[in-house]
């Protein structure tokens, strides 16, 4: 009876041994499609987000002309200021400091800026896109 019980027992541990390898194995397949799918989910995410901006960003992408229209305008306003007011900008004038150039490169700068993000507006809003918040000068 004890020799019979003894087999019994380890037959049942070796079976238990096989089969909780099995259950490992199993286990350790399915932890490892899992893995796999959410992988490939992100990879697949990725690329479609990736697309889709890419695709606001060409809808949203100003034209070339808004650029060279606000900085021909900047420099011809400039330009008309400086001899309005008189500022000495040439080696020749009497008063000429280097630091006049400071002032009027600023001044284009700002100018340049402001008229660019008009005309955008404007842009935006001839497309049908909702204008960005006219209060904000970053948008």
């Amino acid at each position: 009876m004890a020799a019979g019980l003894r087999v019994a027992v380890e037959l049942g541990l070796g079976i238990a041994s096989l089969s909780g390898a099995v259950v490992t194995a199993a286990t350790g397949k399915l932890a490892a499609t899992a893995i796999l799918i959410t992988l490939a989910l992100g990879v697949f995410l990725r690329f479609a987000a990736r697309r889709s901006t890419q695709a606001r960003q060409a809808l949203a992408r100003p034209p070339a002309w808004i650029g060279c229209v606000a900085a021909l305008a900047a420099v011809l306003e400039v330009a008309f200021l400086v001899e309005a007011t008189g500022l000495p900008v040439r080696h020749d004038q009497p008063g000429f400091e280097p630091w006049n150039w400071g002032w009027v490169l600023a001044a284009v700068a700002a100018l340049y800026w402001l008229q660019r993000h008009w005309l955008l507006q404007r842009w935006l809003g001839a497309q049908g896109q909702p204008a960005a918040d006219s209060s904000s000068p970053r948008s």
